[in-house]
């Protein structure tokens, strides 16, 4: 089990203050390698400290090298970053898991699940939430897996026929959410095991299920996860706005480490 879990805030160029201001590590969304394995950086990053980089990778496979490293540790160095996580394709897996074992030793990594598979020190970082069973059961199978992952905690704005399938709910905007919810007339709810809010309607003959977050299911993830023994936590922009339309109550948990129950 981790002994502390750390709260990444995502942000662009030029957002890093808001999201430090709640408390959060920012996660700085502003790093790119092109195809000729050259590091790029949009602006000019601010409230770095202890936060990560986030790193882009092409589309298409890229030659990857010592020196491409050796740029990404010094970045690091010289606005102390306390890791770095790398973001690619599905079909670009494979560079993302060399470029984090040439990182090794000098910088933690964070890589999305999948690319993990070939990358023999990076941290795992798998989607934040479920639509069936419950997000507890969920959170302990990965962690008796792989120790001490990290999740994306993203918005859930989503409509799923039941039974809901492999294929998963289809996405919704803010606004399709409330017109639906209005047309529709139903009221939501929350569900304990999901940790999200729920509405439920009938279309023809189809049932369906409308699942959203809150300011308050976002925290409860937040929450469950950190006691649970997951190491990080990476919080969206999306989820970031949700946060900070429904302020933490009083006395509740710093965003930036919360300690995992015994």
């Amino acid at each position: 089990m981790s002994e502390k879990c750390i709260f990444y805030g995502t942000a662009k160029p030029g957002g890093e203050a808001a999201v430090t201001a709640m408390g959060f590590a920012a996660a700085c969304d502003a790093y790119r390698v092109d195809h000729r394995s050259e590091l790029y950086r949009t602006g000019s990053p601010k409230n770095t400290s202890g936060g990560v980089m986030v790193i882009r990778l092409p589309h298409t496979s890229v030659s990857l090298s010592l020196r491409l490293a050796e740029a990404i540790i010094s970045e690091c160095r010289a606005r102390s970053f306390s890791a770095v996580r790398l973001e690619s394709a599905r079909k670009n897996a494979e560079s993302a898991a060399v470029l984090a074992d040439l990182l090794a030793g000098s910088v933690p990594v964070y890589i999305r699940a999948g690319a993990d598979a070939a990358a023999k020190s990076a941290v795992p970082v798998y989607c934040g939430a479920v639509t069936s069973g419950t997000f507890k059961g969920y959170v302990r199978s990965l962690c008796y897996k792989y120790g001490a992952p990290a999740l994306d905690i993203t918005a859930v704005c989503a409509d799923a026929a039941l039974p809901i399938t492999r294929n998963g709910p289809a996405p919704l905007n803010d606004s399709g959410l409330k017109r639906l919810l209005l047309e529709r007339g139903t009221a939501a709810f929350k569900s304990e095991p999901l940790m999200l809010n729920y509405a439920t309607y009938v279309d023809g003959a189809e049932a369906h299920a409308v699942l959203f977050d809150d300011g308050r299911t976002i925290r409860m993830r937040m929450k469950a996860a950190a006691a649970l023994g997951v190491s990080a936590v990476f919080v969206s922009e999306g989820a970031l706005r949700l946060l900070r339309q429904s302020p933490a109550p009083p006395h509740g948990y710093s965003s930036r480490s919360y300690r995992a129950e015994p």
